[in-house]
């Protein structure tokens, strides 16, 4: 191996080479860079090496200023760009600043810190419905109701926008008698969804010992009870709607659940969805179907309770939907379901504004031009009237079952 002594064009510092191998490919063993470009010498004595470091110094901490070389040599450090050591100044303040912020906050906030935030006040918007004022005169109106023993007594208490007083008074005198029943239960329901007036329902037990309830709301004159969702009443009774069968859609309130009756008309379960419908005692039952052609089969299907899939028994649902006798059915207790258009039986309005959105409908599908009427209907609120709760005895006018497959 041949090694001489050369001197490095960029420090000015002698180092050793290889001449068997590529001189540009070597580094400067001072200060690392390639060797280009360079003589090579024989190693020099000791006085001509001390004479290669031949600098100047004017002042203190200046570095030396080489004078072997065409260019000067400058120092590693101060080839550093400013803004690296800015960069990693600034960093690390604002890691170590964030990491400090997080620590405090964390400690006002605990117990120990006692911290408490500052700001704009904020009023407490506390439901009406759960002062002990509201709670007394809506139990004390409740009361009220279940003890009423004569009609007169009870028609101040009631709001029904959509039924006169003479079919009140002709319900309690062919279909229940009054009181209304007994046990109420104070602890009254609240929605939790937002409304647009102030609803609760009351639990109570009926003169035939069934638990049902009714909605008391309070209205711009006074706090009243809303009589045709303590009957379930519709634009007619159930059993008069299986035994009249009207050819015109009717809007009903009806207690609803899925059902495993397909026969006649509607023996093709693949197209109809079956829902058993009763009124409000359970006396009367009809069989509703959905087309599975209609999108609310699906809400139905999956929210509605179903006694063959329930582990637990639940409550039927209390709905609002219309109801249709297709042509060629010719048995009364089924029916067609149109739509679904509340699953509660309180309506702010009635069912004056569904009835007559309904009629529009028919008319725009036969070709006529509905009547211009403005109607003051709101939106349907939650379900507010909870469904009568318990196992449900089995009505004798429930039809008898499908026969299954193979059966003659």
């Amino acid at each position: 191996m041949s090694r001489h002594t050369i001197i490095c064009h960029r420090c000015g510092k002698s180092t050793i080479v290889d001449l068997s191998k590529t001189i540009s490919d070597q580094q400067c063993r001072a200060c690392r860079g390639f060797l280009h470009g360079v003589e090579v010498a024989k190693e020099p004595t000791t006085s001509e090496r001390k004479r290669k470091f031949v600098y100047r110094t004017i002042r203190g901490g200046e570095e030396p200023e080489w004078h072997d070389q065409d260019a000067p040599v400058i120092a590693v450090r101060q080839r550093w760009p400013l803004f690296f050591t800015l960069a990693v100044v600034v960093g690390s303040t604002v890691y170590f600043s964030l990491i400090g912020f997080g620590a405090l906050r964390k400690w006002k906030t605990s117990s120990v810190g006692d911290f408490k935030d500052y700001g704009q006040l904020v009023t407490d918007n506390s439901d009406v419905r759960l002062s002990p004022e509201w709670r007394d005169k809506a139990t004390d109106l409740a009361k009220k109701a279940l003890a009423a023993q004569t009609i007169e007594e009870l028609l101040p208490l009631l709001f029904h926008p959509e039924v006169p007083d003479n079919i009140i008074r002709n319900y309690y005198s062919t279909r229940e008698k009054l009181p209304l029943g007994k046990d109420l239960e104070e602890d009254y329901y609240v929605p939790p969804a937002v409304m647009t007036e102030n609803a609760v329902a009351f639990w109570f037990e009926d003169s035939g010992q069934r638990k049902r309830s009714f909605v008391v709301v309070e209205k711009p004159t006074a706090m009243l009870i809303d009589w045709p969702s303590l009957v379930g009443f519709g634009e007619m009774p159930l059993d008069e709607y299986i035994k009249s069968m009207p050819p015109q859609t009717v809007v009903m309130r009806a207690r609803a659940s899925i059902g495993q009756y397909y026969n006649d008309y509607f023996a093709n379960t693949k197209a109809w969805l079956s829902l058993r419908l009763s009124d409000v005692t359970d006396d009367h039952v009809i069989h509703g179907y959905v087309s599975r052609e209609n999108p609310i089969h699906q809400l139905i299907e999956s929210v509605f309770p179903d006694q063959m899939r329930d582990k637990v028994p639940r409550m039927d649902e209390a709905v609002i939907i219309v109801l249709r006798q297709p042509t060629g059915n010719t048995k009364g207790d089924q029916t067609e379901i149109v739509s679904l258009e509340s699953r509660t039986w309180y309506e702010p309005n009635g069912l004056n504004p569904i009835i007559k959105h309904i009629r529009d409908l028919e008319k725009i599908k036969a070709g006529e031009k509905p009547r211009e009427e403005k109607s003051p209907g709101e939106e349907p609120p939650e379900n507010l009237l909870p469904p009568t709760p318990g196992p449900r005895p089995k009505s004798p006018s429930d039809p008898a079952p499908a026969p299954g497959p193979g059966s003659a």
